[in-house]
């Protein structure tokens, strides 16, 4: 009986070394895995920044014609006006103020209000919307662009 303790007991530890053994293989082979991508991307940092910059230059290019769009609504409830508002945003097309955005976003509008990158907030018409293509096309004061 004193015997069949020891041989399992060593059984269990040659599985367990076993096991450790290769728990210690996946690690080295995860580890060197993960110094040729470090080394991977070590050679191509210049591709990387080179990337970041051109999204930069975009976003520094393309950010302003990027508005924020505020829909003052009447709504009518128990007899009394209520003003709902909702928001989205659209983007401008024309150096005289035209600028794109959703039907829904400017749907049953009473008052629009567009607010540039810069922080300013001009008053806008709706020009034109249909609701089967979910576009609008609304018109701020051209001059302040």
């Amino acid at each position: 009986m004193k015997d069949s303790f020891y041989l399992l007991l060593y059984i269990f530890c040659i599985q367990n070394i076993r096991l450790c053994i290769c728990q210690q293989i996946k690690l080295v082979q995860a580890l060197s895995q993960l110094s040729i991508m470090v080394t991977l991307i070590n050679n191509d940092l210049h591709l990387l920044d080179a990337y970041s910059q051109t999204v930069s230059n975009i976003y520094n290019v393309i950010s302003p014609s990027v508005v924020h769009i505020r829909n003052v609504r009447l709504k009518q409830t128990n007899k009394k006006n209520e003003n709902n508002e909702s928001m989205g945003s659209g983007f401008i097309i024309s150096s005289d103020g035209y600028i794109i955005s959703n039907h829904h976003v400017a749907e049953g509008a009473r008052e629009l209000f567009v607010t540039r990158d810069d922080g300013t907030i001009l008053k806008a018409e709706l020009k034109g919307s249909d609701p089967s293509t979910d576009i609008a096309v609304l018109k701020i004061d051209g001059r302040s662009l």
